[in-house]
């Protein structure tokens, strides 16, 4: 599968023996009484291993299970739990005893709950990235938690470059003159001094509308869709790669079909080379890395 979206970080810390770190950490079914769980699971089928190797690329697979148990449902089955209380004492149930009855009634719940699966992927580029396949801060806190508890002395720091994006993604849709080898797409945000929003998807990003929000409004672009040399789409957003797209993927010959583990391993290669692409040629019209602070 190819990858998405992409929250990129440097690593700054040793990563080895992945593979057997992240086996010691394996996802395990979810007992009656828990909410939620994660721990890594096989990435490689075909070789039973926790990572998938590929070009300069290493591959997990982190799954997340957690009970769907809606709040409504919680609150009606305490009040009725309750009601059977006080019928049975005699008068209300205090605050602390209201609590106490909540707290069992949420753990008979979670016994029978819905358990809602989600597999998070991500992959060790050998050029000192890490990539997480999501735009999602709760499962990007998920997966480095994940890491961390796997391997203690793994350290990584977000992506960032020297020149603020959105100061530079401001500039190119004002001026209609994106880096070169770039292209500004039809998807652009606008947020305002006081935090209001406007979005403008399937249409000119450098219209004289959009620009005259930048030049005479003072909004600046928060996010923007972009093509890196005609051959990967992307929407920028606060030092994330959203919505992916890999418009130069050409049909493969017809022959022999692939297996899912080839297929896989073109994927992973396909996606971690786009990234690395196009995070290269940012970081460079950025200004580079920034410094990390003593």
């Amino acid at each position: 599968m190819l990858a998405k979206n992409a929250t990129i970080f440097r690593i700054t810390g040793p990563v080895s023996g992945l593979d057997e770190a992240l086996k010691a950490r394996p996802f395990m079914d979810l007992t009656p009484g828990m909410a939620s769980g994660s721990g890594f699971v096989i990435a490689s089928p075909d070789y039973g291993t926790f990572t998938r190797k590929a070009g300069d690329f290493t591959e997990f697979r982190l799954r997340t299970d957690t009970k769907i148990l809606p709040a409504s449902v919680v609150n009606d089955a305490t009040a009725e739990k309750a009601k059977e209380v006080e019928a049975m004492q005699g008068y209300k149930p205090g605050r602390k005893q209201t609590k106490e009855i909540k707290e069992a009634v949420t753990l008979e719940l979670l016994a029978s709950a819905f358990v809602k699966t989600h597999i998070t992927r991500g992959w060790f580029d050998s050029t000192g990235w890490l990539v997480i396949d999501t735009a999602s801060a709760s499962k990007v806190d998920a997966v480095l938690d994940a890491l961390h508890s796997a391997m203690n002395e793994f350290r990584v720091r977000f992506w960032r470059t020297r020149q603020v994006p959105e100061s530079a993604m401001t500039l190119w849709v004002s001026t209609q003159e994106p880096p070169e080898g770039m292209t500004i797409d039809d998807r652009v945000k606008l947020a305002d001094h006081d935090g209001g929003t406007v979005s403008v998807v399937n249409r000119d990003a450098t219209s004289a509308e959009v620009i005259q929000l930048i030049t005479e409004g003072g909004a600046v672009v928060s996010e923007l869709a972009l093509t890196l040399e005609g051959a990967v789409s992307f929407v920028l957003a606060n030092g994330t790669l959203k919505r992916l797209a890999y418009l130069d993927i050409q049909e493969e010959a017809k022959g022999d079909p692939l297996s899912q583990e080839e297929e896989a391993n073109a994927d992973l290669i396909l996606s971690g080379d786009a990234v690395r692409k196009v995070v290269v040629a940012l970081t460079a019209e950025l200004g580079g890395l920034m410094e990390e602070s003593a």
